[in-house]
C-alpha cells in the first residue's frame, strides 16, 4: 500500500503529495455518492495523455478527460452515471447550471446569498447535496454558524442542539493553544498536579497505546489500545468537573470548557474528517491527530505528527485481519532514512498489538515528483 491522501490544510497541499491509487470498489463509491450529487473535486496530479489523479468525496481515483485540468486546481462536478465508469460532468458554479440551478432545485430563492454560500461550501468540502442536509445546514446558519461550519455540521448525523454549536466552532481550533492556556491557568492557581495529569493525558511521547489509555476521548475512540473500561484515570471527568467549579477570580472553568470543546469538536466535526487530536511535545507543543475508518475486515488509520527533526509526518496504517501495511510521507530524505531504520522496532510494536507488519513504505514529499498512474476509474467531461 502506498497511499497518502489529502490532509489538513496546514500540511503540504494535495497537489504536492506523492500518491498512488488502488482500484476502488464501486459499491463503496455508491455508499458516498448518488447520481446527481454535486461537489468539489481537486486535480491531485497529471500523468499526461489526458489522465489525472482526482480527489473527491474522500476518494482518490484516476480519471480520463479531454479537458486541460491543471494540477492542484479545484473543479466542480456532478455525478452523471456510474456505468460503465463513473462519469463526472464539469459544471460552472456561477452559471445557471451551477449554484443558481441547485438553489432552484431545493426550492430556495436565487437572492438568498447565505444559501448560495452554504451550497458552495458543500461543494468545496466535497459533500454530496440533498434536501435534508441543505435544510439542516440552513437551520444551522440561523443558529449562528458560518456557511462552512454549517455545511460540515449538516454532513454529520447529529441533531442540532445548542450544546453542539461551540463544538462546531471549536473544531478548527488548535489543541496545543487551548491546552497551553489551561495549563498556565492551573499553574497560576497552584494546581500543578492537575496540570501535569492533563498535560500527560494529551501528549504523545512515542507509544500510541499509552496515549489512548490516558486520552480524554478514550471512551469514544475505537482504534487501538486496551479496553477503556479498565482504565482508572479519567481526565475527561476531571475536565468536566473543572467546568462546573465556582471560578471566582479564576478562569479555570472557561479554559477547561474551551479545551473540551476543541477535543470534542475535532472528534465530531474535524476537517477533512473527524479525528482525535493530541499534542506532540517536541521542542514546544505542536498539534497532532489520528483518525480511522472501518469496513468489514479492514481498518484504515491516518496519523499526523509535527516534529522538530523530521518536520510534518503523515502516515497511513492499513489493518487487514492480522496484517498491517504502513505508508509514511516526510518532507526530508533524512526523515525517510530515519523511519526506515525503525522498521524492526515498528514490527516489534505491531507484534505486541497482535499484528504482523507486512509492508513499510516511506516517501519524501516532493513538489516536482509525479504520482504513479493507476487503473482508470472515471471520466470527466464538460
Amino acid at each position: 500500500m502506498k497511499s497518502l491522501g489529502p490532509q489538513k490544510s496546514n500540511l503540504p497541499s494535495s497537489g504536492n503529495l506523492k500518491i498512488s491509487v488502488s482500484p476502488i470498489d464501486l459499491a463503496s463509491v455508491k455508499q458516498r455518492l448518488s447520481v446527481g450529487a454535486t461537489m468539489m473535486a481537486r486535480i491531485l496530479d497529471s500523468h499526461g495523455g489526458g489522465k489525472y489523479t482526482v480527489g473527491f468525496a474522500g476518494l482518490s481515483m484516476v480519471a480520463e478527460s479531454p479537458l486541460d485540468l491543471p494540477r492542484g486546481s479545484q473543479i466542480y462536478v456532478r455525478v452523471e452515471s456510474f456505468e460503465p465508469r463513473i462519469h463526472l460532468k464539469l459544471i460552472d458554479p456561477d452559471s445557471k447550471d451551477g449554484v443558481a440551478q441547485l438553489l432552484k432545485k431545493f426550492g430556495i430563492s436565487n437572492a438568498d446569498k447565505e444559501a448560495a454560500a452554504l451550497l458552495k461550501e458543500f461543494m468545496d468540502l466535497g459533500l454530496p447535496l440533498d434536501k435534508a442536509s441543505i435544510k439542516k445546514g440552513l437551520i444551522a446558519l440561523k443558529n449562528g454558524l458560518t456557511p462552512r461550519e454549517a455545511a460540515r455540521f449538516a454532513a454529520q448525523d447529529i441533531s442540532l442542539k445548542e450544546i453542539m454549536l461551540p463544538k462546531v466552532k471549536a473544531s478548527e481550533g488548535s489543541l496545543s493553544s487551548a491546552l497551553s492556556r489551561l495549563l498556565s491557568g492551573l499553574e497560576a492557581s497552584s494546581r500543578s498536579a492537575d496540570a501535569s495529569k492533563i498535560r500527560d493525558a494529551l501528549t504523545f511521547s512515542g507509544d500510541l497505546a499509552d496515549l489512548f489509555e490516558r486520552h480524554p476521548l478514550k471512551m469514544e475512540r475505537r482504534i487501538l489500545g486496551p479496553d477503556p473500561q479498565q482504565v482508572s484515570q479519567d481526565v475527561k471527568a476531571l475536565l468536566i468537573k473543572m467546568t462546573r467549579e465556582d471560578g471566582g477570580q479564576s478562569e479555570t472553568p472557561t479554559l477547561a470548557k474551551e479545551l473540551l470543546d476543541v477535543l470534542e469538536g475535532h472528534y465530531l466535526f474535524g476537517e477533512p474528517e473527524p479525528e482525535i487530536p493530541f499534542v506532540v511535545d517536541d521542542d514546544g507543543m505542536k498539534d497532532g491527530s489520528i483518525s480511522a475508518e472501518r469496513t468489514e475486515g479492514r481498518a484504515i488509520v491516518r496519523i499526523r505528527l509535527d516534529t522538530s527533526k523530521l518536520g510534518q509526518v503523515v502516515g497511513v496504517l492499513d489493518f487487514q485481519k492480522k496484517k498491517v501495511g504502513m505508508s509514511f510521507g516526510v518532507p526530508k530524505d533524512e526523515g525517510r532514512d530515519a523511519l526506515k531504520a525503525k522498521m524492526n522496532e515498528l514490527r516489534t510494536t505491531m507484534k505486541a498489538f497482535g499484528f504482523d507488519l507486512e509492508s513499510l513504505t516511506v516517501d519524501t514529499l516532493r513538489e516536482d515528483e509525479p504520482s504513479e498512474p493507476a487503473p482508470l476509474g472515471l471520466d470527466i467531461k464538460a
